[in-house]
């Protein structure tokens, strides 16, 4: 037999009401932060025609963080995908998300901190996501999580107060499950962008261990100075993610090295065209790709890489090379098709 607890222990940070209707939707940051989203919801599905899915396309035209075109300046990237969806499926579980969980952490730290925190924790997510993802991606997601790391912490705070005045915690700790269910999930579902997640709940984290640590409160001491070198740290190692997140540099050698460690030869195509359409002079990267197109039948794309290549006289001795190992390991008509686009270079080339 075991014991049961049966005293009731109510959450740590228990629920508000939250207002109904119009009044939250007009009336609170929440509300408000819903209805934009609906309404590039509602544009990306009419111009893609699609409610399931609005393709690269249109999430791309209207802002979805792309690292190719981050690292060519388009630097709003970091901070546009907050409001854009990858389909119906999406936009109402994070929608959903915001309802039930927005106006709670909106309560909690006031309307202009909460603003501020959701901005900051998407800018942030999206800056971890174009460090440690190259994969095209929108959505809330990184904004939630920095809520959600906004009540994680402060559930904590309250916790650890309530065990030094009753001499134990309370177990109905809702915002940690909420933490530990999403980050399994994250890596049960390979589309789920975590590194977006988790830098959005550091953020959270961070900036209200500063918050609360800059306004007077019952929890923790008053302590200014500490709050400012936090927050200073935080924007300090965002600013120097963003720097690296928009290089062109850093983005290549990450590609060239995603290239060497890629065994699917559709993933090495598929970087080595991100490579060439960062930097379509890399002759190295259009080598690469000119041979697997070849072994691989795509002889369109090989077609345009081998007349690119030929304009530069180094390179002939180099296609020669592929051409010999083409024939080498069998590859009978690739080596046919390269001969073909030999036969077709004029004179003056």
């Amino acid at each position: 037999m075991y014991q049961v607890d049966k005293e009731y222990q109510p959450p740590i940070i228990p629920p508000v009401p939250q207002p109904k209707g119009l009044k939250f939707f007009w009336g609170t940051w929440s509300g408000r932060f819903i209805l934009i989203n609906t309404v590039f919801f509602v544009i990306l599905t009419l111009e893609s025609g699609s409610l399931m899915d609005p393709g690269p396309e249109s999430l791309i035209r209207w802002g979805a963080k792309e690292n190719i075109l981050i690292a060519q300046g388009e630097i709003w990237r970091l901070i546009t995908p907050i409001v854009l969806h990858v389909g119906f499926i999406h936009f109402a579980f994070n929608n959903w998300a915001l309802y039930a969980l927005g106006y709670q952490i909106e309560h909690l730290l006031g309307k202009k901190w909460f603003v501020t925190l959701y901005i900051l924790a998407g800018f942030g997510g999206n800056i971890a996501s174009s460090l440690f993802s190259i994969n095209l991606s929108a959505g809330a997601s990184s904004s939630l999580f920095g809520l959600l790391g906004a009540g994680f912490y402060m559930e904590r705070v309250v916790g650890e107060k309530l065990k030094q005045m009753f001499g134990k915690g309370n177990r109905q700790s809702m915002y940690s499950g909420m933490v530990i269910a999403n980050g399994i999930l994250g890596f049960m579902i390979p589309q789920i962008d975590n590194a977006a997640h988790m830098g959005g709940l550091v953020c959270g984290v961070v900036f209200t261990y500063a918050l609360i640590r800059a306004r007077p409160n019952r929890l923790v001491p008053l302590n200014i100075p500490r709050a400012r070198a936090v927050v200073g740290a935080l924007l300090l190692v965002m600013t120097v993610g963003g720097v690296l997140a928009a290089s062109p540099t850093v983005l290549q050698q990450r590609l060239l090295f995603d290239v060497r460690s890629a065994e699917d030869p559709r993933l090495q195509f598929y970087l080595l065209s991100k490579i060439l359409s960062l930097t379509p002079e890399d002759d190295g990267a259009r080598l690469q790709r000119l041979e697997l197109s070849l072994k691989y039948g795509n002889y369109s794309t090989a077609k345009k890489d081998f007349f690119l290549l030929i304009r530069r006289p180094q390179n002939d001795s180099k296609i020669k090379r592929i051409e010999t190992k083409l024939s080498e390991d069998g590859h009978r008509e690739a080596v046919i098709k390269l001969r073909e686009f030999w036969s077709q270079v004029g004179p003056s080339l």
